[in-house]
C-alpha cells in the first residue's frame, strides 16, 4: 500500500474523532472487546481460513517466498503455534533486526509494503502490521488488519487467530495478548477490518463501530436497498469510498438508486465531505428511511438529519433542487458531470468561492431573492466566484435587481424570469386522465364525441413552463368539455359505422358480445350477419429513420391483402390511435416529443361494412427530440 494513502487515513481517523456525535463514541468505547467477540463467535474453525494470505498486499510471489522461507527458518524450533506467533512479533517489533535474505527492496516499493518493512524495517504502523500478516501466512495462521486508534492516535495492528481464540498482535506499539486480549483491548479503538466478513444478498460487510458495514456489492440491482441486518447484527454503515482491500466497492455498481435503513448511520472513513465521495457514476438517487436519526433525503440527495448539511450527492444526477442552506461553502457542489438544472433552495443568503465546481455541463440555475452575497472577483487576471469550472453560457434564472441578476450581468450571462423554470402544474390533467373510459368501452359512444376526447388528449403537451400556465389550464378546459360531452350511441345504429371499434389492447381479436336492436319496422329478429373478411397477418418490418429536419419516419413492411393500417402511440399509460391510413407503408411524424415514445401498427382487411384487424406489431422506440443548443 502507497504511503500517502495511508497517511490520508491517519487524517481521516483523526478527523472522525472530532466530528462523530457524542453518542457515537458512547458506544464505541469497547469497540475493540465487540469486534472480538463478533470474530471469535463466527470465525473460530475453518471459516477463519478465508483470512490466511497476502490479499490486497503490494508483494510478489516472489518476494512472498523470501519472506516465508525466512519466516519457516525463524519458527521452526517452535512446535505451538502461539510460540511460533510469538517469534514473528518479536523479530518484526525490533527494528535492529534486518533480513540479511533475499534481493534488496526495490527503489518503486513504498514505505508499507510488506517486502521494504521486511528487508529495512523501516515501516510504521501499518507497514508492521502488513509484514506480519505476511509471516503469518507463511504458517498459515489467520490474520485481519484492523484500522483505528491506539489511545488518539490513528493506528493500525492486527488481529491473530491462535488456538481458537482471537488476540492481537501489534508490533509497532509493542504489544501482543494471544490468550486474554482483554488486558490491553481498552487501548485500542477499533473502526474497521481489512477484510470481508459476511456476503448475503450481493453485499459485502466487515465490521464498524459496534456493528456490521456494507464495504461492497457484487449484484447487478438497479436499486441497492441496504440491508438492516446481517448476521443478526445492525448494519450501521456504508463505505463512502474505494479501499483496495474490498474488490467489489459500491462505487463500481451499476445502480441507479441507493435505499439506505433506519440503522445506517455513519460512513466508513469519514472525509472532510463525509459520504459525499460516493462517486458512483450511475447512481441518480439516494433516499433514506425516515426513521433514521443521523440522515435525512429530499429529492434524491442525502443530508443530516435536521437538513443543515449536505452528506451525499448522487453522480450522476441531472437535476437539483437543494434544501435551504444559508451559506453554500467551497464544493458544496463539485464534478456532477450531468447536471444540468440547479434550483438552489429558498432561504440560502450567501454563495461564496467555489460553492458549485466543475459542473460542466450546467445549463439552468435558479438563484432566489433570498441570495444576498454570490463570490465574484478578479485578481490581477484570474477569476475568484462562485461557479468556478462550469460553463460560461448557463441561463440565470432570478428576479430582477435581486443579486442574481447583478452576478448575471457581472459574467455576460443571459438572466430570465425564473418562473420559465419551474413546470406547470397538470394535476388537473392527471385527474381528468383517470376518468376517461377505457379503449374497450369507447365503443358504447359516438365516433364524433370519441374523436373530440382523443383529439383533446393528444393535444396535452407537457413541455410548458409555470409561465405558460395558462396553455395547461385550457388544455384541462378542452379535457373535461370533451369528456362530458361524449354521447351515447342511439339505439338505431348509424348506417355510416356498424362496427364496433377494437379495443387497444394486446389482444385486438378479441370480439364484443352480440346484440340485438330493432330495426326501422320494429322487427327483433336476429338479422344473419354478413362474413367478416380474413384477418391481414401481422405487420413486420417496423422501424423509425430520423431526417435533419427533426421529422422521423415510422415505416413498415406491406401485408397481403391488407385495405389500410392503423397507427397507435403509446401515451399517458396508454395506447392511442394516431392515424388510419391506406396502403402505404409509412407515415411522417412531424412533431416528435421531447419524451422517448412507442409506436406499433396493425393491418386491417375491410369487405363492405365489416373489417377484421389483423396483430399489432412489435413497438417501436422513437427517440426524443433534442433540444437545440
Amino acid at each position: 500500500m502507497k504511503k500517502n494513502m495511508y497517511s490520508v487515513l491517519l487524517h481521516f481517523f483523526l478527523f472522525v474523532c472530532l466530528v462523530i456525535p457524542l453518542h457515537t463514541t458512547a458506544n464505541a468505547a469497547n469497540t475493540t472487546d465487540d469486534c472480538l467477540q463478533i470474530l471469535t463467535s463466527d470465525f473460530a474453525g475453518n471459516s477463519a481460513k478465508e483470512f490466511i494470505g497476502t490479499q490486497h498486499l503490494n508483494i510478489t510471489d516472489s518476494q512472498y517466498q523470501t519472506i516465508r522461507t525466512f519466516t519457516l527458518d525463524l519458527t521452526e524450533k517452535y512446535s505451538s503455534t502461539k510460540d511460533k506467533i510469538t517469534a514473528i512479533y518479536q523479530w518484526a517489533k525490533d527494528p535492529s533486526l534486518k533480513a540479511s535474505v533475499g534481493e534488496d527492496a526495490p527503489a518503486d516499493l513504498e514505505e508499507n509494503d510488506p517486502y521494504k518493512v521486511f528487508k529495512e524495517k523501516t515501516g510504521v504502523c501499518q507497514g508492521k502490521a502488513n509484514l506480519c500478516k505476511t509471516m503469518l501466512a507463511a504458517i498459515d495462521v489467520p490474520c485481519i488488519i484492523a484500522h483505528g486508534y491506539w489511545e488518539r492516535e490513528g493506528h493500525a495492528w492486527d488481529f491473530v487467530l491462535c488456538d481458537g481464540k482471537w488476540g492481537i498482535v501489534d508490533a509497532s506499539m509493542w504489544q501482543i495478548s494471544l490468550d486474554d486480549p482483554s488486558d490491553i483491548s481498552s487501548h485500542y479503538k477499533t473502526d474497521n477490518l481489512e477484510s470481508v466478513l459476511y456476503e448475503k444478498d450481493g453485499f459485502e460487510f466487515t465490521y464498524y463501530l459496534g456493528g456490521i458495514g456494507v464495504v461492497g456489492y457484487t449484484g447487478n440491482a438497479d436499486c441497492l436497498e441496504i440491508p438492516e441486518s446481517c448476521n443478526g447484527r445492525p448494519v450501521i454503515s456504508i463505505a463512502a469510498e474505494n479501499q483496495i482491500y474490498y474488490e467489489h466497492s459500491l462505487q463500481d455498481t451499476t445502480a441507479k438508486k441507493l435505499v439506505l435503513p433506519a440503522t445506517v448511520q455513519y460512513g466508513i472513513y469519514l472525509s472532510e465531505y463525509e459520504i459525499r465521495s460516493f462517486t458512483s457514476k450511475s447512481l441518480e438517487f439516494i433516499s433514506a428511511d425516515e426513521n433514521n436519526p443521523a440522515f435525512a433525503s429530499y429529492d434524491g440527495i442525502l443530508y443530516s438529519k435536521d437538513f443543515s448539511r449536505i452528506y451525499s450527492i448522487p453522480a450522476n444526477i441531472s437535476e437539483i433542487t437543494l434544501k435551504p442552506i444559508e451559506i453554500m461553502e467551497k464544493n458544496t457542489l463539485t464534478s456532477l458531470p450531468n447536471l444540468r438544472t440547479l434550483k438552489i433552495g429558498e432561504g440560502t443568503k450567501e454563495l461564496q468561492e467555489d460553492a458549485i465546481e466543475n459542473c460542466e455541463n450546467l445549463e439552468k440555475v435558479y438563484i432566489p431573492d433570498s441570495v444576498t452575497t454570490i463570490e465574484y472577483k478578479e485578481i490581477n487576471g484570474n477569476v475568484y466566484e462562485a461557479f468556478s469550472g462550469c460553463p460560461d453560457n448557463f441561463v440565470v434564472y432570478a428576479s430582477a435587481g435581486s443579486a442574481g441578476e447583478a452576478y448575471a450581468k457581472k459574467k455576460g450571462l443571459i438572466c430570465k424570469d425564473p418562473k420559465e423554470l419551474f413546470p406547470a402544474d397538470y394535476s388537473k390533467i392527471d385527474e381528468l386522465l383517470k376518468s376517461v373510459p377505457d379503449d374497450s368501452d369507447l365503443y358504447r359512444y359516438t365516433p364524433d364525441s370519441v374523436s373530440r376526447l382523443k383529439e383533446a388528449i393528444q393535444a396535452i403537451n407537457r413541455d410548458c413552463t409555470a409561465a405558460q400556465q395558462n396553455l395547461v389550464d385550457e388544455m384541462a378546459k378542452n379535457l373535461e368539455t370533451a369528456i362530458k360531452k361524449l354521447e351515447v350511441r342511439p339505439a338505431v345504429p348509424d348506417t355510416n359505422e356498424t362496427e364496433k371499434p377494437q379495443p387497444d389492447t394486446e389482444t385486438p381479436d378479441t370480439k364484443a358480445p352480440e346484440t340485438h336492436v330493432p330495426d326501422q319496422s320494429g322487427n327483433t329478429e336476429t338479422p344473419k350477419p354478413a362474413a367478416k373478411p380474413t384477418a391481414p397477418a401481422k405487420v413486420t418490418g417496423v422501424k423509425i429513420s430520423y431526417k435533419k429536419s427533426g421529422k422521423a419516419i415510422l415505416g413498415w413492411k406491406k401485408v397481403k391483402n391488407a385495405s389500410g393500417y392503423e397507427i397507435y402511440r403509446y401515451q399517458n399509460k396508454r395506447w392511442v390511435k394516431v392515424k388510419k391510413v391506406g396502403k402505404k407503408t409509412s407515415f411522417v411524424i412531424k412533431k416528435r416529443s421531447r419524451k422517448t415514445v412507442y409506436y406499433r401498427v396493425r393491418a386491417f382487411r375491410k369487405k363492405g361494412k365489416n373489417v377484421s384487424y389483423g396483430k399489432y406489431s412489435r413497438k417501436v422506440k422513437c427517440k426524443a427530440l433534442q433540444k437545440a443548443k
